[in-house]
């Protein structure tokens, strides 16, 4: 896959829920995600100081089929009761896609440039994304270069 897709990050945990359900629905989301054909990753992400497992999607380059996976992936971040859904452009510009109520995607909150950075830089952050061994954050500094992340059945993006 080309380096410059964009992709959006979603999760179905929360930390008040615990491990074991919280193991379950990210199962569950999988299998969701799964079933409606859209290209994902298992990645582990930290939101807000929690870390927490979490599911880097591709999205597809055509317009109307790229809005209707963004529709499906809010209802799912509602179905989950998760905060935001995590967009990245081909640009590696980053933003908090807000999830409303009946899965409605609020306006978005712009974060900054996706890069890459060492686990001790990650770490320091309140958010961060660990993909394929490398660790991600949002920062306004402009990233080196795109990112290169592997999907479960090994293709690359």
């Amino acid at each position: 896959m080309d380096n410059q897709r964009q992709f959006a990050i979603l999760s179905a945990e929360r930390t008040e829920r615990g491990p074991v359900v919280n193991a379950d629905l990210s199962q569950q989301l999988h299998e969701q995600l799964t079933e409606r054909g859209i290209p994902h990753a298992a990645v582990q992400g930290c939101y807000m100081g929690s870390s927490e497992r979490a599911f880097l999607c591709v999205l597809p380059d055509d317009v109307r089929e790229h809005a209707r996976v963004l529709g499906l992936l809010g209802q799912l971040g509602a179905r989950y009761s998760q905060e935001c859904i995590l967009l990245c452009d081909s640009n590696r510009q980053a933003c908090f896609l807000p999830v409303l109520p009946r899965g409605l995607l609020g306006s978005p909150q712009h974060l900054g440039s996706w890069r890459e950075v060492s686990q001790a830089e990650a770490e320091r952050e309140q958010c961060y994304t660990l993909a394929a061994g490398r660790y991600f954050v949002t920062a306004p500094a402009l990233a080196t270069g795109p990112a290169r992340l592997k999907h479960e059945n090994g293709a690359s993006w």
